[in-house]
């Protein structure tokens, strides 16, 4: 699994290889609305970006 984090403004995500996500770079802004279909990964992605938040804080689940 490779999760990379842009330095500096976190305006873009790339994910490779977390469950579902193959290879998914996505744009962020100060709002953002993900939406899709059952089985596309939606949750996959939060569950990124909660793995990352858990990392920074130095949290372990």
């Amino acid at each position: 699994m490779e999760i990379i984090f842009v330095p500096i403004d976190y305006k873009r995500v790339r994910i490779k290889n977390f469950k579902s996500l193959e290879n998914v770079e996505i744009g962020l802004e100060k709002l953002n609305v993900i939406v899709g279909p059952n089985g596309s990964g939606k949750t996959n992605l939060f569950e990124v970006f909660s793995f990352c938040v858990s990392q920074l804080s130095g949290r372990r689940s």
